[in-house]
């Protein structure tokens, strides 16, 4: 063999090399790319996740913390014979509707049950006014009914705010 072919063959071979070597990086490179995306848009969606998660949080927050306040409001009323309770239990009922359609599912029940009982003060409330002012046994009994209702009234609220604190203390997965 002649130094020249020598030299022609050393050359490709040298060429073959640089070229397999330039798409190996190429390729490397390619696929270091690929998983750096990956990752980065796996870490998007994780924080978009918890940017909802922490948005749907403060919005139940806020609906919980207007219905117990409500309620809260109502029971001081039953229990001090204020007359605007009738419009305080109008005000739980739209709450609840709000509380509903925050969620989650798990607390609906809860929910249902504050809705009822102040609907039951509202009810027993109603009976007591429609009476006369004479301290009648049938008053007397209206008054027993009504604090029962508001019992029964601060049982849910109990429930449902144990319900709410779960909700809110959980991590993420509502």
């Amino acid at each position: 063999m002649d130094s020249g072919t020598a030299a022609i063959i050393g050359a490709a071979i040298g060429a073959a090399s640089a070229m397999g070597s330039a798409w190996g990086t190429a390729w490397w490179n390619a696929r270091t790319a690929k998983r750096q995306l990956d990752s980065q848009e796996s870490q998007a969606q994780r924080q978009q996740r918890f940017e909802h998660t922490r948005e749907r949080r403060a919005t139940r927050q806020a609906a919980y913390t207007e219905l117990i306040s409500k309620v809260q409001e109502l029971l001081d009323q039953v229990m001090y014979r204020d007359s605007t309770w009738r419009a305080t239990c109008m005000e739980i009922d739209r709450i609840t509707v709000r509380v509903d359609l925050e969620g989650p599912a798990q607390i609906l029940p809860m929910i249902e049950r504050v809705r009822e009982a102040a609907r039951a003060c509202l009810a027993e409330g109603s009976v007591m006014t429609s009476l006369t002012d004479d301290p009648t046994e049938a008053e007397r009994r209206a008054d027993m009914r009504l604090l029962a209702a508001s019992g029964v009234t601060r049982t849910a609220l109990a429930d449902f705010t144990n319900a709410a604190r779960e909700v809110l203390d959980d991590p993420g997965t509502h």
